[in-house]
């Protein structure tokens, strides 16, 4: 029993940490996902599918990776990628060309061969959001549109988060790369509807992160606001059967009293009567001052004499 106990805690102390590390593995190993993903062969060249996640190496040749999720524009939803641009090839003339390239994208045949005729054709899938970081410019293109690349969305190693939103009732596909809406396209079945998938050349990249969501509803922006209700209408008054007659000018009354030859004298009676008082009592003063002027002189005169 003493044995049996001993080598049962020995089995315990050697199993406990390969545990542990089995579980450090399984949290730094994992792809964020809820589609399945598949790799189109072509020339050799493909992507790496795995547990990790989607792994594509430098390749000189378009290589491709389908999701099982299918859409044919009647559904809103969002697509969400991490992406790490790992490198990419150090060649003037591929980036001259703009062969470097890598789409986000969507109409991507189900079918392996329609997708090998394509790239033996050239005529490659972008009916999504393609990033070329190294041509002269730096453009994505989005349709037949060729845009600059916000500063910053080419440089090499980097990552890129990128969603790409459908409103089904609006038939509007949003991209948004890192926060910053780049481009907006309409829903063309021609080259939208089919898988969702990636495609890439000249470029190491890995997806470690591929998360779709559909909205039966349709998404948050198409929600509808309610609407005021309309206020009741004003019936319009009824013009009246007979117009009404335009007022005529009023003609001025004549006055009773016939007009004086001259003005009426608008003086205050009261007004003269204090001015002929003042004048009065001025006259008086004025003679008193007078008469004492000569009284004083008669005075000086009769002393004069008197001497």
């Amino acid at each position: 029993m003493k044995k049996f106990t001993a080598l049962l805690l020995c089995l315990v102390m050697v199993l406990l940490p390969l545990a542990g590390f089995a579980e450090e593995a399984g949290e730094s190993s994992g792809f964020e996902t809820n589609l399945e993903w598949k790799s189109v062969t072509f020339a050799g060249n493909n992507f790496n599918v795995d547990a990790n996640g989607l792994h594509a190496p430098i390749t000189s040749n378009t290589i491709f990776v389908r999701s099982d999720k299918y859409v044919d524009g009647t559904v809103s939803f969002t697509m969400e990628f991490d992406v790490d641009i790992l490198s990419v090839v150090d060649n003037d003339y591929v980036w001259g060309e703009g062969w470097l390239y890598y789409t986000f994208s969507l109409g991507v045949p189900e079918e392996d061969e329609a997708i090998d005729e394509a790239v033996k054709n050239r005529l490659y899938l972008r009916g999504g959001l393609t990033m070329m970081p190294k041509t002269r410019d730096g453009v994505f293109i989005v349709g037949n549109s060729e845009m600059e690349l916000p500063e910053g969305l080419d440089e090499v190693p980097i990552h890129l988060n990128v969603v790409i939103e459908y409103a089904a009732s609006f038939e509007e596909i949003v991209y948004k790369v890192n926060g910053v809406e780049l481009a907006v396209d309409y829903f063309s079945p021609e080259a939208h509807e089919g898988c969702i998938g990636i495609e890439t050349a000249w470029t190491e990249m890995k997806v470690t992160k591929a998360i779709y969501t559909e909205y039966p509803d349709g998404l948050p922006s198409e929600q509808k606001t309610p609407t005021a209700e309309p206020t009741a209408e004003t019936q319009p008054t009824e013009a009246p059967e007979q117009p009404t007659e335009e007022p005529k000018a009023t003609e001025a009354a004549p006055t009773e009293q016939a007009a004086t030859d001259k003005p009426a004298d608008n003086t205050d009676p009261n007004g003269k009567t204090k001015d002929s008082s003042n004048k009065a009592w001025i006259w008086a003063v004025v003679g008193v001052a007078a008469a004492l002027v000569v009284i004083a002189v008669i005075a000086i005169v009769l002393k004069k004499k008197k001497k």
